[in-house]
């Protein structure tokens, strides 16, 4: 068994080797002092780095989701060397002043190790997209291997069996039943529960349509919650597939 995972763990490596651009600046060497979780790190120089292109379950998660985090957070140590080279360099910060970056080691981003272990979801967010397509292509790999969070048989959930919780990170199928048109982007209703803002550009939408969503979902605006309490915004294709 410990050759057959050694195995895997090459195989995909090697897989991703060629999916993903090369770095575009580099950091030099710094050294990390803790590992949050799946997507977050620190470093000795008191910066935190929220790895871009993915989302990991959270560590205070319950039953599996916490057994998955732990798991995350423990391949992300694995992989790690004493020091890292962070990319892009300078790096973005986010509204916490976390690095809005990946980390780069052996030829390889941690982000795309993770994916490809089945460690994390692929999830675009725009501006951060150099890696979204060959993260969505490292997430298919680990699907159809059923690694890590797809040994779970959870995902994608139907929008149906979640009921009332369905605010935070999802994964979402179910079918288009109504759409609309909005000045910046179109509107589409799914089962009847949840409301997707389609960012001006993305493919529209018809009714009937099966698909497949993911990204963080929030309450809908006020004026509209009553009617359709939560909402999710698409601002990239990768985010979103319409199914045979």
């Amino acid at each position: 068994m410990k050759k057959a995972a050694l195995y895997a763990a090459f195989f995909f490596a090697q897989g991703a080797l060629a999916a993903c651009p090369p770095p575009e600046s580099l950091s030099s060497p710094i050294a990390v002092s803790r590992v949050t979780d799946g997507d977050t790190l620190r470093l000795n120089t008191g910066q935190r780095v929220r790895l871009v292109g993915l989302n990991a379950l959270e560590m205070n998660s319950k039953g599996w989701q916490g057994r998955q985090a732990r798991r995350a957070r423990e391949t992300a140590v694995a992989f790690l060397p004493e020091k890292v080279q962070v990319t892009p360099w300078p790096a973005p910060t986010d509204r916490y002043g976390r690095l809005l970056a990946n980390i780069w080691h052996d030829k390889q981003y941690l982000a795309e190790h993770l994916v490809l272990n089945g460690m994390a979801f692929a999830v675009a967010v725009p501006p951060n997209i150099r890696l979204a397509d060959c993260l969505k292509d490292a997430e298919t790999r680990a699907r159809s291997n059923r690694v890590g969070l797809w040994t779970e048989n959870v995902f994608p959930q139907a929008i149906r069996d979640l009921g009332a919780d369905l605010g935070g990170f999802q994964i979402l199928h179910g079918t288009v039943t109504s759409t609309a048109s909005a000045q910046r982007s179109n509107v589409a209703v799914i089962d009847g529960l949840l409301r997707l803002e389609l960012r001006s550009g993305l493919a529209a939408l018809t009714p009937g349509d099966r698909i497949e969503v993911r990204g963080w979902v929030t309450r809908s605006p006020k004026p509209i919650r009553q009617q359709m309490p939560w909402t999710l915004k698409v601002s990239h294709p990768a985010n979103l597939d319409i199914l045979p």
